[in-house]
């Protein structure tokens, strides 16, 4: 196949949906994705630990289902950080949650270009997330989130978003300059418009 011919296709975002209304960021984390060893929700819960003797008051909401979800829970418990954790399971309106969190985190071991992570940068969260597949497509580095190298780097996350909840300022800036990614490369107007440049080559 000609390398020429070939294109990936990532697909939209509904801006119209996942967008930004200024609602109070409750929330100082938020997952979203399969409880499973891929995603590391378990990796989320040792982020948290290292973050809260820093930042005893955090909190964080995990969304979605899987094999994990019940242990998860469990070790929640066993942890002590019932008040700091709330799992929410799978959600039909995730963007509620998005808008009420500062920092969307995903400790992936592999990724494409995640979609959870795009519709919470369009609602203003800021990520937090591996360097893995091709999320650097849109998460430029200390631009508009943080990319880390290693997905069990349990301090880089912590410190990461210590930087950001200690740092108006730059979550704020982020915050925008990830909207902005979002709206002019991956809403559905403009991804439609590179899927039909696709259709229409010869």
């Amino acid at each position: 196949i000609d390398r020429a011919k070939i294109f990936v296709f990532n697909g939209g975002i509904d801006t119209s949906r996942f967008r930004d209304e200024n609602a109070p960021r409750i929330y100082s984390l938020v997952f979203a994705g399969r409880f499973d060893t891929n995603k590391g929700p378990f990796r989320v819960l040792e982020i948290i630990k290292r973050i809260i003797t820093e930042a005893p008051d955090i909190k964080c909401v995990m969304l979605g289902e899987g094999e994990l979800r019940k242990s998860f829970e469990s070790k929640v418990i066993e942890e002590g950080l019932s008040k700091n954790i709330d799992c929410f399971g799978h959600v039909t309106n995730p963007e509620i949650y998005f808008r009420q969190s500062k920092i969307f985190v995903l400790p992936s071991t592999n990724e494409g270009l995640s979609t959870a992570m795009l519709e919470s940068m369009g609602c203003g969260c800021v990520p937090v997330v591996s360097n893995v597949g091709n999320t650097s497509e849109a998460l430029k580095n200390n631009l508009n989130g943080f990319l880390i190298e290693h997905f069990d780097d349990i301090g880089s996350f912590a410190n990461s978003i210590l930087i950001l909840l200690g740092d108006k300022q730059k979550w704020n800036d982020f915050s925008i300059e990830g909207v902005k990614i979002v709206s002019e490369h991956y809403s559905y107007k403009v991804q439609s418009g590179i899927f039909r440049k696709i259709i229409e080559r010869d």
